[in-house]
């Protein structure tokens, strides 16, 4: 749960589809971690019966908005809130999530902006499409989960070797490979794996790019500051 920030939805500016899509990305990384049989029920404590009434009262708040003349407005903010209290649930838990609970909220937010017209496929969790909504995560997932585990092992033996050339090529697989293939990698802290999710191309190239230029304006505003001998 770390590097989560709960009010970062609630924030003004903040492109409303990136931040929605954000959310049911995370949901889909932790469903693909999701053990099947008795190992993927998780125990129901005070955090998940929080989440669970904030989402019957999201549910309450947004069926009376839609009856009154499809308030949108009302519907989007109700939605930003759920998607805050989720975030706020995942950093309350010491480990991993309950993430049938999260499941939940997910799939009730996807067909929310399914009744929108924003999402095509609303039997599935995120903005896939009819093409590629479902196939795409059930037949690269567990590729891109093996290649993050692996990458994870190696960056924790390197780094108590201080291999830091190792490192950097693990560092170019998530920036420069994976973004290519429609991947985006986050690491978290030390010792915490990291997440990976099936996200847009261009989407990840542009903001690559972004990070680029950025890099290069630091570089160039550096470079300014040296002194004239």
């Amino acid at each position: 749960s770390s590097g989560i920030n709960a009010e970062w939805p609630l924030r003004p500016g903040v492109n409303t589809e990136k931040y929605f899509n954000e959310f049911l990305l995370l949901v889909k990384y932790h469903k693909s971690k999701l053990e099947e049989g008795i190992n993927s029920y998780s125990k129901v404590g005070k955090e998940e019966l929080t989440l669970y009434s904030k989402l019957e009262q999201s549910r309450q708040v947004i069926h009376d908005a839609l009856c009154d003349s499809i308030d949108t407005p009302t519907v989007m903010k109700a939605l930003k809130s759920l998607i805050s209290d989720s975030y706020k649930y995942i950093s309350s838990v010491p480990s991993e999530p309950n993430t049938r609970a999260l499941m939940e909220v997910a799939t009730y937010v996807t067909g929310i902006l399914a009744v929108f017209g924003v999402v095509e496929t609303p039997s599935r969790i995120g903005f896939g499409s009819a093409q590629d909504g479902g196939s795409r995560d059930d037949t690269v997932l567990p590729y891109v989960k093996a290649l993050s585990e692996f990458r994870d092992e190696v960056r924790a033996t390197t780094r108590d070797l201080t291999a830091r050339k190792v490192l950097d090529i693990c560092d170019k697989v998530r920036d420069d490979v994976l973004p290519e293939l429609g991947v985006r990698l986050e690491d978290g802290d030390i010792g915490v794996p990291a997440t990976y999710k099936l996200d847009d191309k261009e989407t990840l190239l542009r903001e690559k790019q972004h990070r680029h230029d950025k890099k290069e304006k630091s570089t160039d505003c550096d470079s300014a500051l040296i002194p004239l001998l």
